[in-house]
């Protein structure tokens, strides 16, 4: 049998940019950039997120988009392509 002793608090939290700071409206980040570094590289199951407006956002993958081959720019074609609107 299980009995509470003391109930779980409901948590609070709070979003903002990590770029400027920003808290967002609402609450909710519009952009999260996921980063994972895999086996064999000097960052080794590392993996962080950043939380960017969608001015931000857009700014780092026109920055990344830059970088791209043409046979990744057509597979995320997608993405990049709503970045320049």
């Amino acid at each position: 049998m299980k009995v509470v002793l003391k109930p779980a608090e409901q948590e609070e939290s709070l979003f903002y940019s990590d770029f400027k700071g920003k808290v967002f409206d609402h609450n909710i980040p519009p952009f999260v950039i996921q980063i994972c570094c895999n086996y064999g590289s000097s960052f080794d199951g590392e993996y962080s997120e950043l939380h960017l407006t969608e001015e931000e956002g857009k700014e780092l993958l026109g920055m990344i988009k830059g970088k791209l081959t043409k046979e990744s720019l057509e597979k995320n074609k997608h993405i990049f392509d709503r970045i320049d609107g």
